[in-house]
C-alpha cells in the first residue's frame, strides 16, 4: 500500500516539477550558447546579443528561484491539504497506517528536494566554462585527501539525514499548529520556530565534544585528523535522524490520536 501512495503522490507532484526543470535546463543552455556566442563586428548586433544575454539570464534567474519556492510550497501544501485539508477525510479512511500516510509524504518531498537540487546544480554547470568545471573534480579529490574514503559515505548520510530533518519538520510543526482552533497557520510558523530552537539546543549539548576540533578549524586553520572529521559528521548525521525520529513519532502520534479535520 505504501508503495501505491507514493506512486500517487509522484503523480500527483510531478506536473509541477518536470516542466518547470525542463524550461530550466533550457534556458541554462541558451545562457550558455548566447554568453559564449562570438558578436560580429557590427555594433548592433553586439547590442542585439548584450539585451537578449540579459533577458535570458533574467528568466533563468526567476526559473531557477522559482524552482526553489515551488518545491517549499508544494512539500507543504501537499501534507496540509493531504492530511490535515480537505483530502483528509479521504486519506484517512483508507485501510492503512497513519506512519504510511506520512512516510509517502516524506518519501515524495525528499525526492523533489534532491531532484531540484540536482537540476539547480546541473544547470550552473551549464554557464561555467569546460575548463572551471575540472576545479569541480579537485575539490572531491581535496575531500578524498582530507576526510578519506569514508567522507562519501559519511558526508551522505549527513546529506540524507538533513534533507529527512527539515521536511518532518515542517511536517511536526504543521501538524502542532493544527491542534489551534484559530489561527493555524501562525500557530504552525510559532511551532516550527519552537522546534527549530529545540534542535539547536540538542546541537548545543552535542557539539561540545568536538569543541576542539572546531576550534582548530575555524581559529589555527588546522584541518583535523580524517578519523576525526568523520566522526564529527557521522555524529551530526546521527543527531539529524533523531531528531528526525523523534519529530516523526510526534507527528505520527498526533495524527493517529489528535486529528481534527474541522
Amino acid at each position: 500500500m505504501l508503495r501505491k501512495l507514493i506512486k500517487y503522490e509522484v503523480k500527483a507532484t510531478a506536473r509541477w516539477f518536470i516542466p518547470l526543470y525542463t524550461v530550466l535546463l533550457v534556458f541554462a543552455l541558451i545562457n550558455r550558447l548566447l554568453f559564449y556566442a562570438n558578436p560580429s563586428a557590427i555594433e548592433e548586433t553586439a547590442n542585439v546579443l548584450q539585451v537578449a544575454r540579459t533577458l535570458s539570464m533574467l528568466a533563468y534567474v526567476f526559473l531557477f528561484t522559482g524552482i526553489m519556492v515551488v518545491t517549499l510550497v508544494v512539500v507543504v501544501q501537499r501534507y496540509y491539504k493531504g492530511l490535515l485539508g480537505d483530502e483528509g477525510y479521504l486519506m484517512f479512511t483508507l485501510p492503512v497506517q497513519t506512519w504510511k500516510l506520512i512516510m509517502s509524504k516524506l518519501s515524495v518531498a525528499m525526492l523533489w528536494s534532491f531532484l531540484s537540487a540536482i537540476v539547480g546544480i546541473c544547470s550552473i554547470m551549464l554557464l561555467i566554462p569546460s575548463p572551471d568545471i575540472r576545479k569541480i573534480g579537485m575539490f572531491f579529490t581535496m575531500i578524498h585527501d582530507f576526510i578519506g574514503p569514508i567522507s562519501y559515505f559519511s558526508i551522505s548520510l549527513l546529506g540524507l539525514s538533513v534533507l529527512a530533518f527539515s521536511v518532518i519538520e515542517m511536517y511536526a510543526a504543521i501538524t502542532l499548529g493544527h491542534l489551534f482552533r484559530k489561527h493555524k497557520l501562525l500557530a504552525s510558523f510559532g511551532m516550527y520556530i519552537g522546534l527549530n530552537t529545540l534542535s539547536q539546543m540538542v546541537f548545543i549539548l552535542v557539539m561540545p565534544f568536538f569543541l576542539d576540533t572546531i576550534i582548530s578549524m575555524r581559529v589555527h586553520s588546522v584541518f583535523p585528523a580524517p578519523s576525526r572529521s568523520n566522526a564529527l559528521i557521522l555524529v551530526l548525521g546521527i543527531t539529524f535522524m533523531l531528531l528526525t525520529a523523534t519529530f516523526y513519532a510526534v507527528t505520527n502520534i498526533l495524527l493517529k490520536r489528535k486529528l481534527n479535520l474541522e
